[in-house]
């Protein structure tokens, strides 16, 4: 399939260069903490690094002159210490009011009235002889609306008597009394509405989980998008954030739970498209038990956005610390007037005969210009940068003689012509000699990666193809072992696909041995980051594999990743197939191949090996009609979701 092309985070990234620092956050990420005993305490919770507010839940019983505290079994000792930690650290720590019981309410604005000053009291910056402070003397930062039960009536008042305190008591206690809401993504959401048109709460997390109306699993990418219009524009003011349950970090076996969203597609496609609005502020995740089993926050974290710090609450500020928007709003302007399409995107995506090359391996097999100007390939794969890794200092590309001089223009040719062009890093050969042994090698190889390739330094003169900004990273690991650190470099260049300046992303993409699975590669396809993925079905010399495709080992991949797309590899002729064979002719590939591999809904398309071999056997010119997607499987230029 032809990638995607996706605006990621400019406005916001140029909002936190214009607001005032605040720390060194890197993501905005708020997680819910108290749901669970066996989560870890809060301090555990803050000291991770991940979050940049924690929101303890629920104050779950209130309105009726009864007041109480639902930690689920965590004891209270402690907490108050907590809660000065987190804060010693720059992590807000919020207290969420509601939740799931019912045993909640405010029937009259005098009921309003009580269960603030008990908030106030027992939570905030008061102090009554006769409320007991389960916190002791630690003040919460602020109080989240989260109210799943009951009618609407007087959370309005209850918002306009907290944030009385602020005008009251500020000076005396320097606590600033902050609200937010939790409310369900269905537009709007009644039970909060009234409290919402206030124009008190400084932030809102919109839930797009445990709703079937907008949540991923029944609405795809435009059930939340839509709703999440809505509430963006209804509340220009308040900082937006999406609300998302935990989950794996990589893609669980049988059915997907109702409420994930997963990864790659909340990488690849939802958060580009939230990301638009200049409200939003970045990801609420539901819970962090969920979260401490999972790893969901560790691979969101540094997608949710850049430094949101200075603009998580910017409604109010105390008198002593104005903020104004006007510089924000000018640069958000001008920034939407500079950017345009990445060359690439120019003719938009292409959707029907999916093939792709591997160029780079004989000098012989006509230049990179000349491959994309065939019109035979929706991508080009460039290989390889066969040397890094063992001291993250000595690199080699590899391009079998081919001349570095004119590469660059080539490779925007291909690009302003819809075909991205990758680099494939690893392969095999005498030359090859690359391992990731630790988590400080892929990091170097990121860097390496990031400044000589993609969207770092482009005017060092040691770029091989000057200016040009390649498309992806493919991982063709023929030398690594499991213990090697790829899913860390592939977390890696992920997380810093929003800071590519001109909004153009950093795809990810895989081309194991067929048998699954592939131990050199499985750690960082685990991820659930991955865009595609080409099944080499040649070249292994045994098993089911020797003979070219194996349905079996195909089912295996494309079940164990189904939000991924899968490509049938294939050599081009005999020649390319090697001594390991396994080469299936044209007539095979269409009779027997295709229509088994297209029965997966996250079948792809073809790959060919390699350009030299298929110059001379005019194997794409002859397959290429065949590689076409069902169009049934298809919804546009968007990628299939499995039923």
């Amino acid at each position: 399939m032809a990638f995607r092309r996706r605006t990621c985070l400019l406005l916001a990234l140029l909002g936190c260069l214009a607001a005032p620092a605040v720390g060194n956050r890197t993501g905005e990420l708020t997680v819910f903490w108290g749901r669970n005993k066996d989560e870890g305490t809060l301090r555990e919770a803050c000291d991770t690094g991940l979050y940049n507010t924690v929101i303890i839940s629920f104050y779950s019983v209130f309105g009726h002159g009864r007041y109480w505290l639902d930690l689920s079994g965590h004891r209270l000792g402690g907490v108050g210490g907590d809660i000065k930690h987190c804060q010693s650290k720059g992590i807000p720590v919020f207290l969420s009011i509601g939740g799931g019981g019912k045993n909640y309410s405010l029937p009259s604005s005098k009921s309003a009235e009580a269960v603030a000053i008990n908030l106030w009291n027992a939570f905030l910056g008061g102090g009554s002889g006769d409320v007991f402070r389960p916190f002791g003397d630690a003040v919460v930062d602020g109080i989240d609306f989260y109210i799943d039960h009951g009618s609407s009536s007087n959370y309005d008042e209850l918002a306009r008597r907290l944030d009385y305190f602020n005008s009251m008591y500020y000076h005396a206690t320097r606590k600033y009394v902050r609200l937010t809401a939790t409310p369900r993504c269905a537009f709007p959401d009644r039970r909060v509405e009234k409290a919402l048109q206030t124009g008190l709460f400084e932030r809102i997390h919109v839930r797009f989980y445990g709703d079937d109306s907008c949540s991923y699993k029944n609405g795809d990418t435009y059930g939340i998008v839509e709703q999440w219009e809505k509430w963006t524009a209804k509340y220009p003011k308040s900082q937006m954030y999406v609300g998302l349950a935990a989950a794996e970090s990589g893609v669980p076996e049988g059915a997907p739970p109702p409420v994930e969203v997963y990864l790659k597609y909340l990488y690849y496609d939802l958060l580009p498209k939230v990301q638009k609005a200049p409200n939003y502020a970045g990801v609420m995740v539901w819970d962090r038990f969920t979260d401490k089993k999972t790893g969901y926050s560790t691979a969101v974290k540094g997608w949710a956005s850049c430094s949101y710090g200075a603009m998580a609450f910017t409604r109010r500020r105390p008198p002593s610390a104005p903020v104004s928007s006007a510089a924000l709003l000018s640069v958000a302007a001008l920034i939407l007037l500079l950017v345009g399409p990445s060359p690439a995107s120019a003719q938009g995506p292409k959707t029907g005969q999916q093939v792709t090359v591997f160029w780079g391996r004989h000098k012989d097999e006509g230049s990179l210009r000349e491959a994309c100007d065939s019109g035979l390939y929706t991508m080009v794969i460039m290989s390889f940068l066969n040397v890094y890794g063992a001291d993250g200092t000595t690199y080699h590309l590899d391009l079998s003689g081919h001349p570095l001089a004119g590469m660059g223009a080539a490779i925007k040719r291909c690009q302003f012509l819809g075909v991205p062009v990758s680099l494939s890093i690893g392969g095999s050969g005498a030359g090859a000699a690359y391992s990731l042994p630790t988590n400080a090698s892929a990091l170097a190889l990121f860097d390496h990666l990031w400044n000589t390739y993609f969207g770092g330094n482009l005017t060092d003169p040691r770029r091989p193809f000057g200016d040009a900004w390649l498309d992806g990273v493919d991982m063709f690991l023929d030398h690594a072992t499991p213990a090697e650190h790829y899913n860390t470099l592939a977390l890696e260049l992920a997380k810093h696909n929003i800071r590519a300046g001109d909004g153009k992303l950093l795809h990810l993409t895989a081309t194991p041995h067929c048998r699954f699975p592939d131990p050199r590669v499985k750690e960082a396809l685990d991820t659930g980051i991955f865009e595609r993925v080409h099944v080499r079905f040649y070249g292994d010399g045994d098993g089911d594999c020797a003979a070219g495709f194996s349905a079996a080992e195909w089912g295996k991949w494309t079940a164990a990743y189904p939000f991924t797309k899968f490509y049938v590899g294939v050599p081009a002729s005999p020649a390319a197939a090697g001594t390991g064979g396994g080469y299936t002719d044209p007539a095979t590939l269409r009779r027997n191949v295709l229509p088994v591999a297209k029965k997966a809904n996250n079948y792809g398309g073809i790959m060919v090996w390699d350009r030299y071999f298929d110059k001379r056997s005019n194997y794409s010119a002859t397959i290429k009609t065949w590689a076409e997607r069902p169009e049934h499987r298809l919804r546009g230029s968007q990628m299939a979701r499995p039923a």
